[in-house]
């Protein structure tokens, strides 16, 4: 008897470790395209899908915590070595506020970050430009970072705002080459700067571009936009249309604007290259996770994406249109402990919408938004 218990608990163990030892694709049994379609209980808004199926092809996708940082005044000067010389810029800041400001060179060898304080806010900045100036006297090509402080009524709480920035907006995109030729010049630069970032797609739609360089006209002389995410155990952290959160304050404390990292390229090299919110990396959390079968993730789409838009059923032709599916990262709020963040699972349906005789068809915008491992829909634009 013994010997039979002890023979049954063995095969319990190895079909447990078989089990926990599913890939991601094991563990979601996603089909590679999905159709469907589903309406309100009014029948006035409809749902669309027939989508691509987007999982990624790894063993496990393990909990990492993540921290908000800032862009080191050493990082900066880098970065404007690398992009107008080295030895060819100047340091400039601020000395006064509002309609006063007066800009002045800083002549420090090793500039930093320059401070201005307002009533709400406490707003750090460096700005670094090009000695070359154009025939109006300006500099030809700018670097800058920024980041703000923000007074609470607990505390000071720091809002995540950090930016890099080099706009010259003199490249007009006419002949702009092949996306392989662009794609080359914008890896070379992240991938000596932020090392951490990867390519993930190129934004087709110039004319609806966000953060889309001043200065630049029309619809075909913008040149290509690409777009580089932070990869983490083979996974990317999917890009978004969507901001994530911009400075709400609730219960839950304050959430952070999702990182963002861009180069656009035009007729002569790269023109602007801006990065927001970046993050450092910090411990494993939890290895591998359980993530649920994409057949009940679907149901919970099927349910809830007709309600969520249900709010505009009074126009005709109410409904999304979802064309891509994508298994990724994101990062996530700590559900017990608000002040810090994760890379979680999610699911991100990616589509275009329809209100009326108007379509809005943005770069991957995620319609909704679940969380793969246990079924929670995730506000986009809020974070959480």
């Amino acid at each position: 008897m013994k010997r039979w218990m002890a023979l049954a608990l063995c095969l319990l163990c190895a079909l447990c470790l078989t089990a926990s030892a599913q890939s991601i694709p094991e563990q979601v049994q996603a089909p590679e395209r999905v159709q469907g379609t589903y309406q309100s209980p009014t029948g006035r808004t409809t749902v669309s899908l027939d989508a691509q199926v987007v999982v990624p092809q790894v063993a496990a996708m393990p909990l990492v915590e993540v921290f908000p940082r800032l862009f080191e005044a050493a990082e900066v000067r880098a970065f404007a070595d690398l992009m107008i010389g080295e030895g060819a810029w100047e340091a400039w800041y601020y000395s006064e506020l509002g309609m006063e400001a007066k800009q002045e060179q800083d002549t420090d060898p090793q500039p930093g970050y320059h401070l201005n304080q307002y009533p709400t806010v406490d707003d750090h900045a460096m700005y670094l430009q090009s000695k070359d100036k154009n025939e109006k006297g300006h500099a030809t090509s700018k670097v800058s970072a920024t980041y703000i402080i923000m007074h609470s009524n607990k505390d000071k709480v720091q809002y995540h705002s950090l930016d890099y920035s080099l706009n010259t907006c003199q490249n007009q995109g006419r002949d702009i080459g092949s996306l392989e030729a662009a794609r080359t010049q914008a890896d070379a630069v992240v991938g000596r700067m932020f090392p951490d970032m990867v390519f993930f797609a190129t934004d087709p739609d110039h004319a609806d571009l966000p953060d889309r360089c001043l200065g630049q006209n029309g619809q075909g002389d913008y040149g290509h936009r690409l777009y580089y995410v932070r990869k983490h155990a083979g996974v990317p952290v999917t890009h978004v249309y969507q901001q994530g959160a911009s400075g709400i304050m609730d219960q839950y404390g304050y959430e952070i604007p999702y990182e963002k990292l861009f180069v656009d390229v035009g007729e002569n090299g790269i023109f602007q290259i801006r990065y927001k919110n970046p993050l450092t990396v910090g411990d494993t959390l939890q290895t591998s996770t359980r993530l649920l079968p994409f057949s009940q993730v679907l149901e919970v789409f099927a349910r809830l994406a007709p309600l969520k838009y249900a709010s505009s059923e009074s126009e005709k032709n109410n409904g999304i249109q979802i064309h891509q599916v994508v298994l990724g990262y994101m990062v996530l709020q700590m559900r017990d402990q608000p002040t810090r963040y994760q890379l979680v699972p999610v699911w991100d349906f990616m589509g275009s919408r329809t209100i009326g005789k108007e379509r809005y068809d943005f770069f991957q915008y995620a319609h909704l938004t679940i969380n793969a491992m246990d079924g929670t829909v995730i506000d986009r634009d809020l974070g959480y």
